[in-house]
């Protein structure tokens, strides 16, 4: 075999192993693309339950004040952090619902908590409470961009 066929040999060999890694490539590249979508429907329904969880720790449909919303967030913060922890909010929404789970808690403090201390403090909370349905659509697409660079 000449030098020239050795060659050949060699990148007709490399050829096919680039041809294997682009459909390796391609593979991952579908399941990436299906995971996404399966994070946008999640992200959602994340958004959706937290605004309903936080909706029934108030009058649902009632414009509330400041002072209104303070006094409900007084009596669920039972530790006097100022701040409400996933237990504290837990605590207040199985009142409503006794059938609410830790993961829904978890939620709700990951929907309203936007300084990441892990917790919802006062105006975090106003916030959450005094959202209408086009703010929650804003902020799941907020979410998806920063999701999504």
């Amino acid at each position: 075999m000449s030098e020239l066929e050795k060659q050949m040999a060699e990148l007709m060999a490399g050829a096919a192993d680039v041809g294997q890694g682009a459909k390796e490539a391609g593979k991952v590249a579908a399941k990436t693309r299906r995971r996404s979508r399966d994070l946008d429907t999640s992200f959602e329904a994340i958004a959706s339950s937290a605004v309903a969880s936080f909706s029934v720790l108030a009058t649902p449909g009632k414009e509330l004040s400041d002072s209104e919303i303070e006094k409900i967030f007084k009596k669920i913060d039972t530790d006097g952090s100022g701040k409400l922890g996933k237990d504290e909010l837990l605590k207040a929404i199985k009142e409503a619902d006794p059938k609410a789970t830790t993961e829904r808690a978890e939620e709700m403090v990951a929907f309203a908590d936007k300084d990441g201390d892990g917790e919802v403090d006062i105006e975090e909370f106003k916030a959450v409470l005094r959202m209408k349905p086009e703010d929650i659509k804003k902020a799941e697409e907020l979410a998806m961009e920063a999701k999504d660079p």
